[in-house]
């Protein structure tokens, strides 16, 4: 669907709304001057919606989601006199010294259709530029396409490193068994990754195949 055209007929049909349900029923006054059933949906629409959007809830929400995972963090990171903390900026440093020529691509050609219960073998060679293979992470995102070829992820899966020491190329791979039938689609990316990160993508990089 064409987004101005969507767009033009999501605003009519508000504007349908207001100058037929909403203006008409809030203006339905009677000898008291106000209007009844204006009163009743609005005490329906409180009565459904401030359970969850209020204050109270904001606050709860606010200290289980940030400010409980903030000071646990806090903690975590200054242990041991900070040494761990101490020891996450370093890493941070290697990344970002080494992110910019850090590459993947496919190690062999993908077939382009399986059976259902088949495996799709996905292999990916990695250059790490210097970085160990535990300091990153490479992840497949299966999905699907809209009409508008916007990819819509549905699972996630981790392909596992297959170390060779001394060598700056990785292979890490995996056996794709999608659970779904029909035409799927799937997106490859890579990303620093350490444990003692706040956030998965705390560092702003991430690479696509």
């Amino acid at each position: 669907c064409d987004p101005t055209l969507r767009d033009r007929e999501e605003a009519n049909d508000l504007l349908d709304i207001l100058e037929y349900e909403v203006i008409p029923l809030y203006f339905d006054r009677d000898h008291q001057g106000y209007s009844p059933g204006w009163v009743k949906r609005s005490k329906a629409s409180m009565k459904s919606l401030i359970p969850h959007y209020n204050s109270q809830r904001m606050v709860v929400d606010y200290l289980l989601n940030f400010y409980g995972p903030a000071k646990a963090q806090y903690k975590r990171l200054a242990e041991n006199g900070r040494a761990p903390a101490n020891e996450l900026a370093q890493w941070k440093k290697k990344v970002r010294d080494l992110w910019s020529d850090v590459s993947m691509n496919l190690s062999h050609d993908l077939n382009t259709e399986i059976k259902y219960h088949e495996s799709l073998p996905i292999r990916v060679s990695v250059h790490l530029n210097g970085l160990d293979h535990d300091d990153v992470m490479v992840e497949l995102l299966l999905g699907t396409e809209d009409e508008e070829e916007k990819f819509e992820m549905q699972s996630r899966y981790y392909l596992e490193p297959q170390p060779a020491y001394g060598e700056q190329e990785i292979t890490f791979s995996m056996e794709l068994r999608p659970k779904e039938c029909g035409l799927q689609h799937f997106m490859i990316r890579i990303y620093p990754y350490h444990s003692l990160l706040s956030h998965t993508f705390e560092m702003g990089c991430m690479k696509w195949l």
